[in-house]
């Protein structure tokens, strides 16, 4: 699974872990994101039409600007997307899985395996820093994911 984006990716690491740690839902998520829509969604464009435009614009921003807040969002939603939810639904919805349950089950999964881990400790041992590594995982499924969801675990047998 090295679909994660460390640390360095961002371009501020501890909004960004906070939105991973505070943020737990979809709609949380949403309303976050929606504070920063206005200024974020014309510069999405210019990066589009200008990546390295855009990135080289991005960065002479103050650090708590919306556009540099709504990048580090999408950022972490698609860690997120990538790393968590793609990759179980690929192994859950195999015709032989090892994953069992459903999205809720390997979140609370998760946390159980995690909960005696000490981060700080971890970090210092010289290992990467990226959101998943530590705390809580968020469930930021959209409506559209669950119901994408409910049909696979029908069609999959239970394990």
């Amino acid at each position: 699974m090295g679909n994660f984006f460390t640390e360095k990716d961002y371009l501020d690491y501890d909004y960004a872990r906070w939105v991973w740690d505070n943020l737990t839902t979809f709609e949380q998520l949403s309303a976050e994101k929606k504070r920063y829509a206005a200024e974020f969604d014309p510069w999405l464009e210019r990066f589009k039409q200008d990546r390295t435009a855009a990135i080289r614009e991005i960065r002479t921003l103050p650090k708590s600007h919306p556009i540099r807040r709504s990048y580090d969002i999408q950022m972490a939603y698609e860690h997120w997307q990538a790393y968590l939810y793609e990759s179980w639904f690929k192994s859950r919805s195999a015709p032989i899985s090892p994953a069992k349950g459903n999205f809720e089950d390997h979140i609370e999964e998760s946390r159980f395996v995690r909960r005696d881990w000490d981060c700080e400790q971890r970090y210092k041992e010289g290992r990467r820093k990226y959101l998943a590594a530590c705390g809580a995982w968020p469930d930021w499924r959209s409506p559209e994911d669950k119901a994408k969801e409910a049909k696979m675990l029908i069609a999959v047998p239970k394990k």
